[in-house]
């Protein structure tokens, strides 16, 4: 029992549990030749983060995936047709074809206001036409509940990667958000990233004025 909880530790930290009985070589070899290969080719080799966090113990793994920086997508090993919501990509591109290729003037209306109704048109039937086809290609992917046949994919991140993600997912106390200048990820508490968010910027009553409750509805 008690080796049965260490080795849940160790892979929730590193990601594997290496043999006892093999030297660590051996092991070594195992866990490497176990990874995909395209994983270990595709490897950077600056991962940069900063942690902040005061109260907070941090795995040390945690720079395998912070380090791949905010903009890396993890691929999920499946998905439900179910969850899948292309509404608000119909708009963007829509109104991105619209700004882009000089289409039907806009009517103009008075600064900041919202018109909840206005929906874009695609300008012409060959950007619609890859639209679709775009969104039939996206639909092939995800698992229809009507199928029976399932689909899984094969996850992008290394085990430890995956052991930092499955640590982050249980700490919803902590925060990531990039850091300016293009400095990487930083880690910190939530409460204290609100804080600083507070004392070092709100605060500044040369930069911000405090609104009352009212104003900040009209």
């Amino acid at each position: 029992m008690m080796e049965a909880r260490v080795a849940h530790k160790i892979r929730m930290v590193y990601g594997f549990y290496p043999e006892i009985h093999l030297s660590a070589q051996l092991n070594a070899y195992n866990i490497i030749m176990s990874w995909p290969l395209e994983l270990l080719r595709s490897r950077q080799s600056n991962l940069a983060f900063h942690n902040l966090c005061e109260t907070v113990s941090v795995p040390k793994n945690i720079c395998s995936l912070l380090g791949l920086g905010t903009r890396f997508c993890s691929r999920p090993l499946g998905s439900s047709l179910d969850t899948l919501d292309l509404s608000r990509f119909d708009y963007d591109f829509s109104l991105r074809c619209i700004m882009f290729s000089g289409g039907p003037e806009l009517i103009k209306t008075v600064l900041y206001e919202k018109v909840d109704d206005f929906t874009p048109d695609v300008p012409t039937n060959a950007l619609l036409h890859r639209n679709s086809s775009f969104q039939r290609q996206i639909r092939t992917l995800f698992v229809d509940a009507d199928c029976p046949k399932r689909k899984y994919f094969e996850s992008n991140l290394l085990p430890h990667q995956e052991a930092a993600m499955c640590w982050l997912l249980q700490h919803p106390n902590v925060t990531v958000f990039s850091a300016d200048k293009n400095f990487g990820p930083v880690l910190i508490e939530s409460t204290k990233y609100i804080d600083y968010a507070y004392d070092d910027h709100l605060s500044d009553v040369a930069t911000y004025n405090r609104l009352t409750e009212l104003q900040a509805r009209h």
